[in-house]
């Protein structure tokens, strides 16, 4: 146990040390102690939710923190037995691994059976567990912090990315963002969510880069890659930024074209790609595939007796319900849970959140410079309003949509934050300007 608690602890500084090697390197623009501070937090929060889960759900095996560290033992055996296979599901070149694991009926997360269609992205967590496994020695607070470390590396490089467009304002929105408590609880732990934003951040870098000019052809690769690898951590984050793409190539191509038309035309092109998908392959449209994730909640609620499950609008397998449905998503994403819905301490303090993030963005938008956005933070803003409006529509339980909505956050409050009048604000906080 001591020694579990020594590793645990080096591992920590080398991760504190290795952020200061980059900090050299990429001139983050936060402080180095800043850095170490919120990364700090980060790795407490991650053994916040680890004491949550092991209280809250006692049983490993449905416990998706600990079920994603139990699996990846598995796969790590099967580097002694077999190494040739072992690389080749670890790489994700083979799925098939049935007959190759002795001890594969112990894995309850690779085998998870789903009614959705798509992908089970479960196995890139175990996966990247089993890789870690090789330098942690199977002590579960080493992933930890390793988890905790790819999660604030990708927050950092968005920061990074989006700074030359909020000068003067790069704490006030690296606070908000790594500071709310939803980001920073479900992204600390061994969660989806961590190397989610690991890949994300570098996307999104990545695409600053291209957009301010370096476009080559190892760009795109790089683009191409990380994209691939967000399909296999939550498909829904790298789809909902290819309409982002399309629209920036319209208005490139056709630069005078106006904006809110070009969106208009982006938008409406999907959608009526859409429709004519849903008559050629019925079962895979999005709007079936979206009724039935739906129902997948609805029947997960009840089977658990959720707490925090709403009713809701119907949501039919056809075009005219989903345009329906999208201003009650983005709706439940932003206001709900309400508080007198809240039966458990956990959804209150999601509605407590819910309500000051409202309330923020309400104050922002008062205290903004009109016509100060760029074309980066109208592209920020339609991401988090298609993102919250999906996921808002689909999710009918507080507690899972606190957790699958925080990727569109950050972008949302980076589009008041770039138009927010600082002088006004620091004003309204009685701050004096430093003279």
């Amino acid at each position: 146990m001591l020694s579990s608690a020594i590793f645990t602890i080096i591992i920590f500084l080398v991760c504190a040390a290795f952020l200061w090697l980059l900090d050299q390197r990429c001139n983050f623009p936060l402080s180095y102690p800043y850095l170490v501070l919120v990364f700090s937090t980060q790795v407490a929060a991650g053994f916040l939710l680890s004491w949550v889960y092991t209280h809250h759900y006692p049983d490993r095996k449905v416990a998706d923190t600990f079920r994603y560290f139990d699996d990846s033992y598995f796969l790590h055996e099967l580097l002694f037995i077999d190494w040739k296979s072992y690389l080749g599901i670890v790489l994700g070149i083979d799925a098939e691994i049935r007959d190759g694991i002795p001890f594969v009926d112990g894995m309850y997360g690779w085998f998870l059976e789903q009614r959705s269609p798509m992908y089970n992205d479960n196995r890139t967590i175990i996966r990247i567990n089993t890789l870690f496994r090789l330098i942690s020695g199977g002590i579960y607070e080493v992933h930890l912090v390793l988890f905790a470390l790819m999660s604030f590396l990708g927050k950092l490089f968005i920061v990074r990315a989006l700074s030359g467009l909020i000068k003067g304002k790069n704490y006030l929105f690296s606070i908000i963002f790594f500071f709310i408590p939803s980001i920073l609880f479900w992204s600390s732990g061994i969660m989806k969510e961590a190397p989610l934003f690991f890949f994300f951040g570098l996307l999104i870098h990545l695409l600053m880069k291209m957009y301010q000019g370096d476009v080559t052809r190892k760009n795109w690769i790089f683009m191409g890659g990380l994209l691939l690898i967000l399909f296999h951590l939550k498909f829904y984050v790298g789809l909902m930024l290819l309409p982002i793409l399309t629209l920036h190539l319209i208005r490139s191509k056709w630069p005078t074209f106006h904006f809110w038309w070009a969106t208009l035309l982006n938008y409406g092109s999907y959608f009526a790609l859409a429709i004519a998908w849903h008559f050629i392959r019925w079962k895979w449209s999005l709007f079936t595939v979206l009724k039935w994730k739906k129902k997948d909640f609805e029947g997960l609620a009840l089977e658990v007796q959720a707490n925090s499950y709403w009713k809701g609008m119907e949501l039919e397998d056809n075009p005219i319900s989903f345009l329906m449905n999208l201003p009650f998503g983005l709706f439940n994403s932003l206001v709900r849970p309400f508080y007198w819905e809240a039966k458990s301490i956990f959804v209150r303090l999601s509605a407590i959140e819910s309500s000051l993030i409202v309330l923020v963005l309400l104050m922002a938008a008062l205290l903004t410079v009109k016509g100060r956005n760029s074309v980066v933070g109208k592209y920020a803003l339609l991401y988090a309003l298609t993102f919250l409006m999906i996921v808002g529509m689909v999710t009918p339980i507080a507690g899972s949509l606190v957790r699958y909505k925080i990727p569109a956050l950050p972008f949302l409050f980076f589009f008041f934050i770039e138009r927010l009048d600082l002088p006004k604000f620091k004003a309204l906080l009685k701050i004096k300007e430093k003279r």
